[in-house]
């Protein structure tokens, strides 16, 4: 971190620990939020943890739907916009997908306390919800592996008394529909059932450019583009000259439905009894990726030049069904001890159909079919909450059994590009298959001890034990050609083993009754395992076992209300170091003998971390009509260590990446929130007006942290494409630009609660902005968009 960057975090610390307290006194409490971070309700002052909370009104008025949205409002958090087979969740520059069956996330996303698992199984829709909780840096204490960046957790509306309901249609631009709608049916008054629903269909907006056989007739100038001459029966299509391409089918749609049955059965004022199911279904044609150069990265991409263009010869498609149970059973004692079960079951299959090289041409396909199937249970002991001694006390139980099918077939013009003496033949196919099976144990405590009437001592310890087995299928070389499907034959078992202590202390210092200082020393731990992603030869020589990732975090904190509860302000310091830190990547193996470029991908414990940096989140009531809300998250996050981390780009050697910024890991982000909220009695409504601004700066997306690729336009290209031979290009990949989205949202609310009505808008300024860049298998230079204005008009009936 740099001299300025230091001065700045310090400024701004000092500004808001201190300025506050000047205007803190001795109020009333009003409108505390209780959270749930540490397993018992507790007020949001009063926890040492930094923790940004939206309620259900908060999720209305800013009119979220997907935990990707949710990314934008809150400081250091980025979720990626990718397809959900492979959704990424970053916090304070630390993240990671797990579309790999053996690699698990760095975030651990939950649902009533349930751990929701890898990655397809995390963008869950937001329905029916009472409250959302982000928590910020490693909880490995209280929530356990696979949370060393921090946890998100998701708390549904439970039934209760009252017989209401309410349904949701909302309608927008690209033919987006989606309706949604809740109900809470009292049986007894003991029992009581709630359902809630959501149904959401969008139309897609990037272009398939190629039909049967038409391409755009100028590129970079030329006729069209001439395909390898061969005699008849080549297997590359005829193309003919259109000077507008005709479009067959648009992408980036949206088809899903979801659903959560609630079964609540209270016999006694003493046991509490909540029985869940809750699904998911969805398909969609993603093309989240666009390709900035042909197949192989050696020129321009010739085919699409658009910005909302690709050219694809099969179409992508990915499909998720995810099933989940819980059952959670609260029993207060008369002591007022309570003892809580939660058992819980989750089924996730994803499957997604990929054209991977990116163009008209059919050289090779995708397609994985992943599943995921868990079963936990925890106990928790929960001491009375008066007392100086306050603390819980849990044991875990976790079993997954993690299935994935993948398969890469080469098409008729891929055998043909590498065999061409050959006849055309059926397409070939390399294949991986495989299982592991994950059980895990653990017993944790986590308690606080009041010194004082103004110091808290706080302190926690978990031991977990974690095994997996992996059993896996190769099918052998049956497209060696391609190094990164040259698998070799046979197949393997092995087993990985974990053990981990995670402890936590902390210790809470009162300023007054409304604000609360905190230090806190936290751990926590990611699972080692399997790199089965793609086994390919390389891989596999080099060893698929990696081991487990650590982290210890130190943190300093604010929390404070003034000006009669008018502000909240909450800021956070913090540094983390990971050692062992899992590094997913892929390899450039250089190029082989026909020209295309030889990839391979691995998984080692190659690095160590630091990550740094200021978080403040303020809300201020200036009036009783308009409420001002902001935050700013600086952020410092470079590998410290990490020998052969990247290449010299001169020389191709290896070199030491120390100092490279982690991927998703933006310097700079603030958001700011503006909303007027006032009686209009002529109307007996409510008006609400809200404008949200969020800026998030510039990230890198690989770990060289390089920005401009140069394609010297030499390669297979020159006997495809003579007339493209040596013309280069600079293309712009692995970075991404600062950017900044405008949202809006205008309403009235009846006075009554009869009905609600608005007109919204996300990203108004329809910022075209490249989220993520990179290289795929065949040294495809790849990129993804921003998803463009959207806007609409929603209503609420409410009964």
């Amino acid at each position: 971190m740099n001299n300025q960057r230091k001065l700045l975090i310090a400024v701004a610390v000092s500004s808001v620990l201190y300025g506050p307290t000047i205007l803190a006194e001795e109020t009333e409490k009003s409108n505390v939020v209780i959270v749930t971070a540490q397993k018992r309700a507790e007020p949001l002052i009063e926890v040492p943890i930094a923790i940004s909370v939206f309620d259900s009104e908060a999720i209305d008025q800013t009119g979220i739907q997907g935990l990707v949205e949710l990314g934008d409002s809150i400081p250091n958090l980025h979720i990626s916009q990718q397809d959900d087979f492979e959704s990424r969740i970053t916090i304070r520059g630390v993240g990671a997908e797990s579309r790999n069956i053996g690699f698990d996330s760095r975030v651990g996303v939950y649902i009533d306390g349930v751990y929701l698992g890898q990655s397809p199984a995390v963008n869950q829709d937001l329905i029916d919800l009472e409250q959302i909780e982000v928590l910020r840096g490693p909880q490995g204490t209280i929530f356990g592996k696979n949370t060393v960046a921090g946890a998100i957790s998701l708390i549904s509306v439970k039934p209760h008394e009252d017989l209401e309901g309410s349904i949701n249609v909302n309608l927008a631009n690209f033919n987006g529909v989606e309706i949604k709608g809740d109900i809470n049916v009292p049986l007894s008054d003991e029992f009581a059932v709630k359902a809630a629903f959501s149904s959401r269909t969008r139309d897609g907006y990037i272009d398939n450019v190629y039909n049967d056989d038409q391409v755009p007739t100028e590129v970079y100038g030329l006729a069209p583009f001439p395909l390898p001459v061969c005699d008849e029966g080549c297997p590359f299509p005829a193309m003919t000259p259109t000077d507008q391409p005709e479009t067959n089918e648009k992408y980036n749609n949206q088809d899903t439905q979801s659903y959560r049955v609630q079964f609540r059965y209270q016999p006694t004022e003493q046991l509490d009894i909540n029985l869940t199911f809750d699904g998911l279904q969805s398909e969609a044609n993603p093309a989240t990726s666009l390709a900035a150069t042909d197949s192989f990265g050696t020129i321009a991409n010739p085919f699409a030049t658009g910005e909302h263009e690709v050219s694809f010869s099969a179409t992508p498609k990915e499909e998720r069904d995810i099933f989940g149970s819980n059952l959670n059973i609260d029993y207060a004692f008369e002591n007022d001890f309570n003892l809580r079960s939660i058992t819980a079951y989750r089924d996730t299959e994803a499957s997604t159909f990929q054209d991977i090289d990116f163009s008209p041409i059919d050289y090779l396909t995708s397609h994985y079919v992943d599943n995921f199937e868990q079963v936990t249970q925890e106990f928790q002991l929960i001491s009375p909450d008066d007392g100086d001694f306050k603390y819980v006390v849990g044991l875990y139980y976790y079993q997954q059994e993690g299935k994935t099918d993948r398969s890469v077939d080469m098409g008729n013009a891929g055998y043909w590009f590498l065999d061409p003496d050959s006849d055309p033949v059926e397409s070939s196919r390399a294949y991986n298959a495989g299982i592991v099976d994950t059980e895990s144990v653990a017993i944790f405590f986590n308690g606080s001890y009041q010194i004082s009437e103004k110091w808290d001592l706080g302190f926690g310890l978990r031991y977990s034990e974690e095994t997996k087995d992996a059993d896996w299928i190769l099918d052998g070389p049956n497209l060696s050609n391609i190094p990164i499907t040259d698998t070799p034959e046979g197949g393997f078992h092995d087993t990985h083993k974990d053990t981990n202590f995670a402890p936590t202390i902390s210790l809470n210092y009162a300023v007054s009754d409304n604000g609360q200082i905190y230090a806190k020393y936290s751990t926590g731990f990611k699972s080692g395992g399997f790199n089965l992603d793609w086994v390919d030869e390389t891989a596999y020589d080099q060893g698929i076992e990696f081991d487990k990732e650590t982290v210890e975090s130190y943190e300093l904190g604010y929390k404070t209300k003034a000006l009669d509860n008018r502000l909240s302000v909450s800021t956070a310091l913090f540094i983390s170091n990971y050692d062992d830190y899992q590094v997913n990547q892929f390899f450039d193996l250089g190029t082989g003998e026909d020209g295309q470029t030889l990839t391979s991908v691995r998984i080692t414990n190659a690095a160590k971390v630091e990550t740094s940096g200021l978080e403040i989140e303020a809300r201020y009531l200036l009036t009783d009509d308009f409420t001002i809300n902001g935050s700013l998250g600086l952020l410092d996050a470079t590998f410290d260590d990490f020998p052969d981390g990247t290449t010299d780009p001169e020389t191709g050697d290896p070199i030491n990446a120390a100092g490279n910024r982690l991927p998703f890991a933006s310097e700079f982000n603030a958001t700011l929130g503006l909303q007027y909220y006032k009686e209009v009695s002529s109307l007996d409504a409510d008006l609400l007006i809200r404008l949200d601004v969020n800026h998030i700066g510039d990230y890198y997306t690989d770990i060289d942290n390089a920005e401009l690729v140069d394609v010297d336009g030499f390669g297979l290209n020159c006997m495809f494409y003579p007339e493209t031979c040596g013309q280069g290009a600079t293309i712009s990949s692995g970075h991404v630009d600062a950017y900044t989205l405008v949202n809006a949202r205008i309403g009235l609310i009846d006075l009554q609660g009869g009905w609600e009505v608005y007109l919204w808008g996300r990203n108004l300024t329809d910022e075209d902005q490249s989220l993520y860049s990179g290289t795929q298998f065949l040294g495809t230079l790849i990129y993804s968009n921003q998803t463009p204005r959207t806007y609409g008009i929603e209503a609420t009936y409410n009964f």
